[in-house]
């Protein structure tokens, strides 16, 4: 397990997707947020283990709400800053 994770936003596409398999090369266990799930579940699938697919529309307040409780089975807990799509891993 890598204790480096990074999590990106638009992940699904482009920058973003760019972005996630640069980072997972580099060793970072990467969280991918986006609104669209087939092209995350994709890249995850494309990632491996170090990926986790986590549809999010990091726009919606209720929906950055919902990715801050830890997912099942994870050994840490996305806890959100703020109401606003900022993000930290917190301690599990």
């Amino acid at each position: 397990m890598t204790s480096k994770i990074a999590l990106i936003t638009g992940a699904g596409s482009g920058i973003g997707k760019a972005a996630a398999l640069e980072l997972a090369r580099a060793g970072y266990g990467v969280a991918l947020l986006g609104r669209r799930p087939e092209p995350l579940v994709v890249l995850a699938g494309e990632i491996g283990e170090a990926a986790l697919a986590l549809p999010t529309d990091v726009g919606e307040s209720a929906a950055v709400r919902r990715r801050s409780t830890r997912p099942s089975g994870a050994s840490a807990a996305w806890t959100c800053s703020s109401t606003t799509p900022a993000w930290a891993l917190g301690p599990g």
